[in-house]
């Protein structure tokens, strides 16, 4: 079967999967994968992955969200030295992702974002 077939193939048996009750869907899984353990696979896999939500709430790498007693400045202040190698010169910006600084790179003698 060729990729692009196979994918629409895959999309459309985890669309209808999802629509069914977690207890039938193995039942409907046997009947629409056939004996194709590849297309079973990714099917299953993708489903696990669709129906896993336990890690959306966790917070991932110690990140801590803005309050208000959070400073507004960012993490870093002008003229802090990051790895013996950047001197912090102001905040760029900051968003969902992080936050960017413009920074002096001592090493090099240019200006750089981090």
């Amino acid at each position: 079967m060729e990729k692009l077939q196979q994918w629409q193939r895959v999309k459309e048996i985890v669309a209808s999967a999802l629509e069914l009750p977690a207890a039938e869907r193995r039942a409907y899984l046997d009947t629409a994968c056939s004996q194709d353990t590849t297309l079973r696979e990714e099917v299953e896999s993708l489903l696990a992955a669709y129906t896993d939500t336990s890690a959306l709430s966790e917070v991932p790498w110690g990140i801590t969200a803005r309050t208000e007693e959070t400073p507004s400045q960012g993490r870093f202040v002008p003229g802090a030295l990051l790895a013996k190698r950047y001197r912090i010169v102001a905040p760029v910006g900051q968003g969902g992702m992080g936050e960017v600084y413009r920074a002096e790179d001592l090493r090099l003698g240019q200006t750089v974002a981090l």
